[in-house]
């Protein structure tokens, strides 16, 4: 049975933040966002992700550095990095806890 999109609001609300990242960041950034669509879609659709999942998880793992260093804006989009990693290896507390500090970011930033 397909599942509910897990990431769509969180999605939603980091978009709104994408205006305080530039260069390299923003790209990270959105990037994140595209591949938090993508889990959705497939999930949604009882689809695998798409592509290689260990050439993802490695790539969210670089996503998760760099947006940790970043400012404050890059937070929230470590955060969704770090759930769809944890997603990506089943590890279902750790998803929840990223993703409760993803939401905690945002609402920091009055999201």
């Amino acid at each position: 049975m397909p599942e509910s999109p897990i990431y769509e609001d969180y999605i939603a609300r980091c978009r709104a933040v994408l205006g305080e990242l530039s260069g390299d960041g923003r790209a990270d950034a959105e990037h994140v966002l595209r591949l938090a669509a993508a889990r959705d879609a497939a999930a949604s659709s009882a689809a695998d992700a798409g592509g290689d999942g260990a050439s993802v998880r490695r790539e969210l793992l670089g996503l998760i550095e760099r947006l940790g260093r970043r400012a404050s804006a890059g937070v929230p989009f470590a955060s969704l990095a770090r759930a769809l990693s944890a997603d990506l290896h089943g590890a279902v507390a750790v998803r929840a806890e990223s993703l409760a500090a993803c939401d905690r970011a945002l609402q920091m930033r009055g999201l």
